[in-house]
């Protein structure tokens, strides 16, 4: 599983949602998100690894300056599940 793949899915996760059943939207969210709670209106979460790294870095200028760390990564001893999370990305970038 390479960062571009990563940044790939990331980039794509609203058009994958969207256009998903709600059975893939709930694996999209299942990859994505834990510790997920409703509280009224308000949904509370905490970002999966690796996409906390990509959601702290998307929202800041120093998302280029890391860039490198980011894409040189090994992402198979960063995630937990790497072949979970493989496969069900590759079953979301098919919809």
């Amino acid at each position: 599983m390479t960062s571009e793949y990563l940044l790939k899915l990331a980039s794509n996760a609203g058009k994958l949602f969207e256009s998903s059943e709600v059975h893939e939207k709930r694996l999209l969210l299942n990859m994505a998100l834990q510790n997920l709670e409703l509280k009224g209106k308000i949904a509370r979460y905490d970002w999966t690894n690796p996409f906390d790294k990509i959601a702290f870095y998307a929202s800041r200028q120093a998302w280029l300056a890391r860039w490198d760390d980011f894409y040189k990564s090994n992402w198979l001893e960063i995630i937990d599940y790497p072949e979970v999370v493989m496969q069900q990305s590759q079953q979301l970038l098919q919809i």
